[in-house]
Parts: C-alpha cells; sequence; structure tokens
C-alpha cells in the first residue's frame, strides 16, 4: 500500500497537468502571451503611426547581418522592411501593426524601438543675399 500524500501529489500533478492542457488547447491565442515592451516616442503629434525605427543590439547583430536579421524579424512580427541602417547604428525601418511594434521591442536582439517621425525644418534667421555684409565683427576687421 501506498502512502496517502504520494497519491495526492500525483493527482494534483495530473490536475494541474490538465488545466494547463485546456488553457493551450482553448486558452488565449498564443501571440497574446508574448512579452511587450515599451515604443519610444510614441502617439506623440509627430508620430507616423505604423512606422518604426528598430535599433539592434551592436552585440546581437554584426553590420553586415543587418539586412539578413531586419528581414527575419520583419516576417516574424508580420510586418515589411523599410530603410536598412549599418553605419551609424544597426537597424531598420519596419511597417507593422503598433501590438506587434511592442511584442519587437521585447525581443532580446533588440535595444529598443522608436516610432518614426515627421520632422520640418523652419527659418529662425533671416536670409543674407548674396554678397551682402553680415556686419558681424570677424567680416569688419578685414
Amino acid at each position: 500500500m501506498r502512502p496517502i500524500g504520494t497519491r495526492s501529489r500525483r493527482l494534483g500533478l495530473t490536475a494541474t497537468f490538465a488545466t494547463v492542457a485546456a488553457a493551450i488547447a482553448f486558452g488565449a491565442p498564443a501571440h497574446s502571451a508574448l512579452a511587450e515592451g515599451t515604443i519610444l516616442s510614441a502617439g506623440n503629434g509627430t508620430a507616423v503611426r505604423g512606422s518604426y525605427i528598430v535599433v539592434l543590439r551592436d552585440s546581437a547583430v554584426t553590420p553586415s547581418a543587418v539586412p539578413s536579421r531586419a528581414r527575419g524579424l520583419a516576417s516574424r512580427y508580420g510586418g515589411t522592411v523599410g530603410h536598412i541602417y549599418t553605419a551609424a547604428l544597426r537597424g531598420f525601418e519596419v511597417k507593422l501593426p503598433e501590438r506587434a511594434a511592442r511584442q519587437l521591442a521585447a525581443h532580446p536582439d533588440v535595444d529598443y524601438i522608436e516610432e518614426s517621425q515627421t520632422v520640418s525644418l523652419t527659418d529662425t534667421q533671416t536670409p543674407v543675399p548674396p554678397g551682402a555684409s553680415t556686419g558681424s565683427t570677424s567680416e569688419r576687421s578685414r
């Protein structure tokens, strides 16, 4: 005869296994369980919805491997690759849904993700016509 404790533990483990199996089979979709990271500059007035700059960890990829890693990650998260960056930083632009971008941000190869922004330049000085003196000290001393 076995001790009662062993049988109770076995039944408990069987019940736990059955609960986990049911949750996997009938529970929430697998993608909802994926970890999510933070998107920098998300949702501000100049954000380009659905477009993100992904910066990879230098330790995760060599500059020559960035294009293939970019395509692989974009495909895995349902996105399309735009520009690829290998000089100043290792990364790429990707177009994908916001939730997928948050999930990509949690990938161990990703340093950070920032939502793309529109940028505009404005004049802050009055233009000087060609040949006109600006009146600067250096010109007066000549």
